[in-house]
């Protein structure tokens, strides 16, 4: 793999994160060090491996050197720190991201070479999720309102079984080279009142429309049957030519 994203750590967060990059299709491994989930996950099709993440050998095997970000998700401060180290030493380009609990370990992180060091608060969840797509190139003003729909609703959008897929990006592989426009929908426009389906726009130009701005309302992931009217905003990501 190369520009991929290693998660170590399959608790709730990482979890949630092999969820949503899953989604996204941004390629991802997992490492962990408890051997029954490795099992029980790795039968459900999980990209997950048996390792430990403080051992230069086993992150060189999960390509820390061709990876874009790491993750690092697990309650060890001593192994959290270790793991940074040694990340930084083997790939100075890698973006680190650290989940932690205690705001006192942020400064050490960071000067261990860790990029971002999330206090593990209530958004724990949340800000990695938003951070990743950021770094991915995804528009932060719609990774924002992602955030804020998670918030609004409670956070149930990030328990697994209970997550609408229409407010996830349908089939995007986000990568270093996706761009993204948006369009007003103007007076006399062949596609007022046709639907996204009818428009066939992703077979014509291979972009997505990911959400729609009408009026105040931003609508996120527009299904095939939603149907457009003057003065809509689109959304569209798709890769760069």
């Amino acid at each position: 793999k190369t520009d991929h994203v290693i998660i170590v750590g399959f608790g709730l967060n990482g979890r949630n994160l092999s969820f949503v990059l899953k989604e996204l299709e941004v390629p991802y491994v997992v490492l962990e060090l408890n051997s029954r989930t490795v099992t029980k996950m790795r039968k459900e099709g999980e990209p997950i491996f048996y390792g430990d993440g403080t051992s230069p050998e086993i992150l060189h095997k999960m390509g820390i050197e061709r990876a874009r970000v790491l993750i690092v998700a697990i309650s060890d401060p001593s192994a959290t720190r270790k793991i940074v180290k040694i990340a930084r030493d083997l790939n100075p380009r890698i973006y680190i991201l650290v989940r932690t609990r205690y705001l006192a370990e942020v400064e050490d992180l960071l000067a261990l070479g860790a990029d971002e060091v999330i206090p593990e608060e209530f958004e724990t969840s949340i800000e990695l999720f938003s951070r990743v797509l950021q770094f991915y190139k995804m528009p932060k003003p719609l990774s924002d309102q992602y955030a804020e729909k998670f918030r609004k609703d409670h956070y149930r959008l990030f328990i697994k079984g209970d997550t609408p897929k229409k407010l996830f990006y349908d089939n995007i592989a986000l990568m270093p080279d996706v761009d993204y426009e948006s369009y007003i929908i103007q007076s006399g426009s062949p596609a007022i009142n046709s639907s996204i389906r009818e428009l066939n726009i992703r077979d014509k130009t291979g972009a997505l429309v990911i959400a729609v701005k009408r009026g105040d309302k931003m609508i996120h992931g527009p299904g095939s049957d939603f149907v457009l009217q003057r003065g809509d905003i689109i959304f569209l990501i798709g890769k760069k030519k």
